[in-house]
């Protein structure tokens, strides 16, 4: 069960170069995917501090931005795990930081809710030990 969670898509929105249109510039904690049709594998990401040349912005035809969070947010899980004899159950609760380290994948997952991801990935870890030991151990 998720506990607490973010979302990490900032903002989503249609984007239209033109000849001498600015460069988008993510703030200091985000990154921006600029996307062309549905091509998400073809996505330029600009994160902070990145320079992107002008041919590269015309090299695709982009026309989505997508601003995607980087920073750490909290994220809290609590698990309910059969024990070894499958009658009883161990409550798990996990509090952790997370931050999105790739937002071309996070997103061509679409995922609204962080914690999800880490559950699905957590979730048989923790169930593969609870099975290892019964409420006596």
């Amino acid at each position: 069960m998720i506990k607490s969670t973010y979302n990490p898509i900032l903002r989503e929105e249609a984007y239209q170069p033109s000849f001498f249109s600015r460069f988008p510039s993510p703030g200091p904690n985000s990154a921006i995917l600029l996307i062309a049709g549905d091509n998400i594998q073809q996505a330029l990401c600009i994160r902070p501090g990145v320079s992107v040349k002008p041919s590269e912005l015309r090299k695709n035809k982009y026309n989505r931005l997508v601003e995607i969070d980087t920073s750490t947010h909290s994220v809290e899980l609590e698990f309910s795990l059969l024990s070894k004899d499958n009658v009883s159950s161990f409550i798990v609760k996990a509090g952790m930081v997370a931050a999105v380290t790739d937002p071309l994948l996070f997103y061509a997952e679409r995922l609204t809710n962080a914690a999800e991801r880490i559950e699905g990935e957590l979730e048989p870890v923790f169930q593969e030990c609870a099975e290892s030991f019964s409420l006596e151990d």
